[in-house]
């Protein structure tokens, strides 16, 4: 935000100040010429109090318009974000409208925010919809906006989607408890998710009415949950260690993230066990000792 403050600053530390200084003494030049002819009686090396109340007018008038006028180099302010936007998976960030020249990579579930939308016409003559969008390092970059979604979740239960806002049209799929997804739209009290593929079926555009969770420390469990199962059998042995590892920290937890990680590592969790008869809890490290 510019400020009397923050445009003194730039005028000081700021190339364009050479440029203010010489408009100031040319300002100041015309107002005592024409201070001049209105009072050629006047001694020229007085001052009278209504030359200074000019002068220092065009001061104050150079310090706002000056800095304005001047292109910005982000050291005095940034843009206004429009809005908070999350990657759907991993994605490109490119430097250019065309999309063509690499500027970083998104993970699933990044935010970014959105400075501004708008369509382009490439050179080839098609008009795409792009993002502008600014990254938590504060580059700046386009993105097409169909790789971003308004807000992750986590479906705490085995969740059904339909293909419509209502529960009286068709169930799609069911999305697993633990499921990393995103709120891709809304109406009423339904949403409409972005998930991916769920066991034969792609769920990109379906709706669901409740059954998650938008907890930020959820859905970093769940981030963590997912790379680690899909590092466990990793043929790296380091990697495939990090992974159990990870399991095992969220496995400490009482998320559904945790049932998750304890049901991968074969840990049975306080809820399973007291839902387990008690004729079927395994003794036999007790029978074994009893027999030596």
């Amino acid at each position: 935000m510019f400020s009397p403050d923050n445009g003194f600053n730039f005028m000081l530390s700021n190339p364009y100040k050479f440029i203010f200084l010489r408009w100031l003494l040319i300002i100041v030049d015309i107002i005592k010429k024409i201070h001049l002819f209105k009072y050629p009686l006047i001694v020229k090396n007085s001052i009278p109090e209504e030359f200074m109340k000019k002068i220092i007018i065009a001061l104050i008038a150079f310090m706002f318009i000056i800095p304005c006028s001047c292109k910005k180099d982000g050291t005095i302010s940034k843009e206004t974000a429009l809005a908070k936007k999350y990657a759907k998976y991993r994605v490109q960030v490119s430097k250019d409208k065309e999309l063509k020249t690499w500027l970083a990579t998104l993970e699933k579930a990044e935010d970014v925010s959105l400075l501004e939308e708008e369509k382009y016409t490439n050179p080839s003559g098609k008009t795409i919809d792009i993002s502008k969008v600014q990254l938590a390092d504060d580059s700046i970059g386009y993105i097409d906006p169909k790789h971003l979604a308004d807000s992750p979740v986590v479906f705490t239960a085995d969740t059904k989607t339909f293909v419509r806002p209502t529960s009286g049209s068709t169930i799609y799929a069911v999305i697993p408890k633990g499921e990393l997804g995103f709120i891709i739209g809304e109406k009423g009290l339904w949403v409409q998710v972005y998930v991916g593929k769920i066991n034969e079926k792609f769920v990109a555009q379906h709706w669901v009415e409740g059954g998650y969770s938008n907890d930020p420390a959820l859905v970093l469990e769940a981030k963590q949950y997912a790379a680690a199962v899909n590092a466990l059998n990793d043929k790296d042995e380091t990697k495939a260690g990090q992974a159990r590892t990870t399991l095992e920290e969220l496995a400490e937890g009482s998320s559904v993230i945790a049932e998750l990680a304890k049901n991968k590592l074969g840990i049975r969790s306080e809820k399973q066990l007291s839902e387990t008869p008690a004729g079927e809890i395994d003794n036999s490290e007790e029978d074994e000792g009893e027999g030596q």
